[in-house]
């Protein structure tokens, strides 16, 4: 259903919309109801720039992001880089590993 709304650009659904905020509440902040601090950054986010960017929500790439690849670019990094990864992060450790592979001088922190 998701992939099929997301495909039609239908954001706007009303099932759509309640799906994303459940997956928000599951993977973005791990709470609900949102705690007061992430509904007040939501209110002032600027959802122009967020949808050109991201896409409509966090569930579909569908920005500029979405057309863009740095991969082979990191090696370019010389500054020190600190790369951290948590339990709950949704990029995988060996999506973290092709990355950290290509920065010289990086210092990975696993909590």
């Amino acid at each position: 259903y998701m992939v099929k709304i997301q495909t039609e650009g239908k954001f706007d659904d009303p099932k759509y919309k309640a799906l994303s905020a459940r997956l928000s509440s599951m993977w973005t902040t791990r709470l609900y109801p949102y705690p007061q601090c992430f509904l007040d950054s939501r209110e002032k986010q600027n959802e122009e720039i967020y949808t050109l960017v991201q896409g409509p929500d966090e569930f579909s790439v569908a920005g500029v992001l979405a057309q863009t690849n740095f991969t082979g670019e990191l090696h370019k990094i010389t500054a020190p880089t600190l790369m951290t990864h948590g339990r709950f992060d949704t990029m995988t450790l060996p999506q973290q590993q092709i990355i950290a592979n290509q920065i010289p001088n990086l210092h990975r922190l696993i909590t």
